[in-house]
C-alpha cells in the first residue's frame, strides 16, 4: 500500500513522468487566479464524474477549465457511501456554480445519467442512441454525457498521459490526493489502470473523464 493515516509513502507509477507532474503543479500564485477565474461564464469547464458507493471506492468528481491554452484542474472532491438525492443536488450546485458546460459519467451508472438527464431537462432514454451518436451529441445540445468507459478507458488514459506529457495540464497545488494519484498510476498490459496500486484511482478516473472535453491546439503541438 502506497498510503498510511493518509500520508504517501513515496511508491512510483509508471504512467505520469515526475517532471510532468512538477510541471503541472502550479504556484500559488497561479493557483489564486486559477480560483478567481473558476466561476467566470467567459470561459469553458467540464466535470468529470466517477460514480460508487460501495465500502472500496469513492464518488470522485473534478473540474476542469480551459484559460490560457491549458487544462487547469481546480476543484476535486470525493465522497464515501453519499446518498443518491444529496450527491445528485450536489453535482447540480457545482454544474451551476462554476458554469460547467459539459458533465462526463462513467456509463456504467445509468441511475445517475437518467437522474441528472432528467433535472436538467435532457432526452433520459440515451440507451436508443449508438455511442458514436452520443459521442457526437457533446458538440451540440447534450450537457450531460455518458462515457462507456469499459470501451474508451486505454484511450482515455492516453490522452490525458498526452496531455501531461506535452504540459498541457495545470493543477491547484492544494490537490495533494489527485497530485497523489498522477505520482502512483500503475498501468499493467495494455494501459489498464492497475487500481489496487494507484492512489485515489477514483480521482484519477474522474480526471481522465473531465479531460475528455478537450483537444491540443494544432499550432502548439
Amino acid at each position: 500500500m502506497k498510503e498510511y493515516n493518509l500520508k504517501y509513502l513515496g511508491k512510483v507509477g509508471n504512467v505520469f513522468h515526475t517532471l510532468d507532474i512538477e510541471a503541472a503543479i502550479c504556484t500559488q500564485k497561479e493557483g489564486q487566479e486559477m480560483i478567481d477565474w473558476s466561476t467566470s461564464e467567459m470561459i469553458g469547464r467540464s466535470m468529470g464524474i466517477d460514480v460508487a458507493w460501495g465500502d472500496t471506492s469513492k464518488f470522485a468528481i473534478v473540474i476542469t477549465q480551459y484559460r490560457n491554452n491549458k487544462v487547469e484542474v481546480f476543484c476535486t472532491q470525493s465522497f464515501e457511501k453519499p446518498q443518491m438525492n444529496e450527491i445528485i443536488g450536489h453535482v447540480m450546485q457545482l454544474k451551476q456554480r462554476y458554469h460547467c458546460t459539459r458533465v462526463y459519467v462513467d456509463g456504467a451508472n445509468p441511475e445517475v445519467i437518467r437522474e441528472l438527464k432528467r433535472r436538467f431537462g435532457e432526452y433520459q432514454e440515451y440507451h436508443d442512441f449508438t455511442e458514436e451518436e452520443i459521442w457526437a451529441f457533446r458538440n451540440s445540445s447534450w450537457q450531460i454525457i455518458p462515457v462507456n468507459f469499459q470501451k474508451r478507458h486505454k484511450a482515455m488514459l492516453q490522452w490525458t498521459y498526452t496531455l501531461m506529457s506535452k504540459r498541457f495540464i495545470k493543477i491547484h497545488p492544494s490537490l495533494q490526493e489527485l497530485i497523489t494519484s498522477l505520482r502512483t498510476a500503475i498501468v499493467l498490459d495494455d494501459w489498464k489502470l492497475d487500481k489496487y496500486q494507484t492512489a485515489h484511482d477514483d480521482l484519477l478516473d474522474a480526471f481522465r473523464l473531465a479531460c475528455l472535453n478537450y483537444e491540443i491546439p494544432r499550432n502548439t503541438i
